[in-house]
């Protein structure tokens, strides 16, 4: 009777459970690294761990060895050989080669780079808090290897995108220090040597420019809502990636009306049950969940209405660095600006009134500033009304810039940003004007000698986010295979 009972409670177990609280029991099967060009500041480890049965259950962490340490992981359970080898096969072709490491070097090298980001303030990304149990504790059963971190010992934050780097500078200058880093953004350094990097893209911090403090209060959210739907929440309920063409379908086939009034629902308990919750509080909570908020903008790119949806999705913009960093920390191209762009890409004078908002967490005003800036790029139906209502926001920010209630000097640059985007050379006195105040974070568009020379030559760098969420969900699927 004991066995049966034990039987029956680990079939009751969710995969997430299992990994919790037996995951350690499985013994290691294999563990490899990701060997690729930018193996110096980036690497791919699996732990793999098999289960008596022959079946396996693996993670794989992406670390960033020179400072955001565990950046993104991914997890698997009880799945094939077949579907394991498919899975390492994805990773070669798109990451770079696999070499099979002992499970000590896997530990040192996940947990090294996890101390190391700790020491700048850095917290592995969310998915950690479940795929270290894949890992042995970390402690002193384990063998100490001592790898090198950082870009010659030094922090040196490296990023492709303004809005990720906007994010932790404000850390690292609480923790290091300003000077004390490097930032790199928007340079891909395949194949250079050190001496080729122009001092030009080298920066030591953000220009040491006050920042607008968050003020907002907030609104009475619902903790609970009744829902319509079951399969909605589910699915919504579900990683990004893991959502099949068929949930997409069953998500879809309601009525349009009534599904995006139980998505509105969903994204607005969230608000309920996460406001005024730090960062470590809604970690420690297991009934929160980071994937409803992204997943429901995602469905609702096809439902939609701008009258009905764009307040919710401005609310969740209204919300605190925790609840961004939770809920949609790097990812706002995938989870956030499609839904944004479907709402205002037309009409970008919609935002208007978001941008002139007083005490708004910066960066998601930033976010919506880069959206606009693609949509300037792209969209030339609406172009000069992007165009003039950034000028009128920028006016406006001029009269603020000394007092930050409703912009710094950050959020400036990145709305100069849509104007040097769009080419608006006309706009270039008032930017002049901006500039002279000295309280412009130079960074994004760099001195304004420079800046004189992008806006007559702007280039397009990025494509406007996907808006369907069969895209949506393939563009995360590529992220993390």
């Amino acid at each position: 009777m004991a066995k049966k009972k034990n039987n029956q409670s680990q079939k009751s177990l969710t995969p997430e459970e299992y990994i919790r609280k037996r995951a350690r029991n499985l013994p290691i099967y294999k563990c490899y690294k990701v060997v690729n060009d930018f193996d110096d500041r980036e690497m791919a480890v699996f732990v793999i761990r098999q289960h008596s049965q022959g079946t396996f259950t693996y993670a794989a962490y992406m670390l960033d060895l020179w400072c955001l340490g565990v950046k993104d992981s991914m997890w698997d359970f009880n799945v094939s050989e077949n579907l394991l080898m498919e899975c390492l096969s994805q990773f070669e072709e798109n990451a770079g080669s696999l070499e099979e490491i002992k499970y000590v070097e896997a530990h040192n090298w996940v947990y090294g780079a996890f101390a190391f980001a700790a020491d700048a303030g850095i917290k592995p990304c969310k998915d950690f808090q479940l795929t270290r149990y894949l890992l042995e504790e970390d402690n002193e059963d384990v063998e100490l290897i001592e790898y090198d971190f950082g870009r010659d010992g030094e922090y040196c934050l490296v990023t492709m995108e303004r809005q990720e780097a906007a994010r932790y500078i404000p850390i690292l200058d609480r923790n290091l220090g300003r000077g004390n880093y490097t930032v790199e953004i928007g340079i891909d350094r395949s194949g250079w040597d050190d001496d080729d990097w122009d001092d030009d893209y080298k920066y030591s911090s953000y220009l040491d420019v006050p920042r607008m403090e968050y003020t907002y209060k907030g609104k009475a959210y619902p903790k609970e809502v009744e829902l319509l739907y079951p399969d909605v929440e589910s699915v919504v309920l579900k990683d990004t990636q893991d959502i099949t063409d068929e949930d997409i379908e069953a998500v879809l086939s309601h009525p349009a009306d009534l599904l995006r009034k139980e998505l509105h629902n969903l994204v607005l308990r969230e608000l309920g049950r996460q406001w005024g919750k730090t960062r470590d509080e809604l970690d420690d909570n297991e009934d929160n969940s980071w994937n409803i908020v992204g997943n429901a903008f995602m469905f609702l790119t096809k439902v939609a209405t701008v009258e009905d949806t764009l307040p919710v999705v401005l609310e969740v913009m209204r919300q605190d660095m925790a609840f961004k960093d939770f809920n949609i920390s790097d990812s706002a191209g995938i989870l956030l600006y499609p839904i944004l762009c479907v709402l205002v890409k037309d009409n970008p004078r919609l935002l208007k009134s978001y941008l002139l908002e007083p005490g708004l967490n910066t960066s998601f005003k930033n976010a919506a500033f880069e959206l606009l800036e693609y949509v300037a790029e792209h969209c030339p139906q609406s172009r000069q009304e992007n165009v003039d209502m950034i000028v009128e926001v920028l006016n406006e920010y001029k009269k603020d810039l000394p007092y930050r209630k409703i912009c710094d000097g950050t959020v400036t640059a990145f709305a100069i940003s849509v104007l040097v985007g769009a080419g608006a050379v006309e706009h270039l006195p008032l930017i002049e004007e901006l500039y002279a105040t000295g309280l412009i974070d130079e960074t994004l568009e760099g001195h304004i000698e420079v800046l004189r020379n992008t806006i007559k030559n702007p280039e397009i760098v990025f494509d406007l986010p996907p808006m369907d969420p069969y895209d949506i969900r393939d563009k995360s699927k590529k992220l993390w295979y």
